[in-house]
């Protein structure tokens, strides 16, 4: 029993160090770029029956003059899959048609793609409100909503 415990040892020790490094991994910022809603203190307003349309995902590498891009991009309603978008800028659109008036949740998977890092994958998730009409809407303060991504490899 010793002797299997012993020649265990090594596929134990190359599947640890497998184990991801968070300094490996990439340090950016991801946002969506909302066209079509209007975005209050990173929440998305949309009137119901509208469409809520993503223009884009906006990626900053924070590590200064080193690129970084997002691919494979899935986005995700209230937990359900809705579609993927595979080409830049990765916008996407989502009817409210049958969606209820209140709090929803846009989420978003992606690949992250950063100069001398890891690939990652990042999931964000962003809080939308539906309202009954225009005149429920508040005032933008942005165009932009920017999210905390979850990375891992």
């Amino acid at each position: 029993m010793f002797y299997l415990l012993i020649a265990a040892l090594p596929i134990m020790a190359i599947a640890f160090a497998s184990c991801s490094n968070d300094d490996d991994l990439p340090n950016v910022d991801i946002s969506l770029d909302v066209s079509e809603g209007t975005v209050v203190d990173d929440t998305i307003y949309v009137v119901q029956g509208d469409s809520l349309v993503i223009s884009g995902i906006t990626v900053t590498n924070n590590e200064e003059g080193k690129a970084a891009t997002v691919t494979n991009v899935n986005y995700y309603w209230d937990g359900y899959f809705m579609g993927p978008s595979i080409f830049s800028p990765f916008g996407f659109a989502i009817s409210t048609e049958n969606v209820s008036v209140g709090i929803h949740t846009i989420g978003v998977t992606c690949t992250v793609l950063a100069v001398d890092k890891s690939i990652a994958t990042a999931a964000l998730s962003f809080p939308v409100r539906v309202v009954e009409s225009t005149t429920d809407l508040p005032e933008a303060d942005a165009s932009a909503v920017h999210g905390l991504a979850r990375l891992k490899l």
